[in-house]
């Protein structure tokens, strides 16, 4: 097999393989896209919320444009928002198995 053979032959399988790959790519994008409100999740939360990595690369972009105390409020409001709501729901927990335990 002449050269010329060899490498047409490899390039017709590198160009089956990219489509193949194209093809696998286009359904994990898919996959990823953001799905329209009510499908899913019962469109409650927030678009933000089903993306945290897109919630910390928005961060890290303005703590990177100089607005780091900017960031850190937020990260600390966040903080707070995120420990309080674990406490409401300790006492939703607590009040619930309470109230089950006087049922008759």
């Amino acid at each position: 097999m002449s050269q010329l053979a060899r490498l047409e032959a490899r390039r017709e399988a590198l160009v089956r393989r990219c489509g193949a790959e194209r093809v696998e790519i286009a359904r994990l994008i898919g996959q990823l896209r953001p799905r329209p409100a009510g499908e899913g999740d019962g469109g409650t939360a927030p678009h933000f919320a089903r993306h945290p990595l897109a919630v910390l690369a928005l961060l890290g972009g303005l703590a990177l444009f100089g607005r780091t105390r900017e960031v850190l409020s937020l990260l600390l409001l966040i903080r707070s928002a995120v420990s309080l709501a674990g406490r409401v729901g300790q006492l939703l927990r607590r009040y619930g198995r309470s109230g089950a335990a006087r049922a008759p």
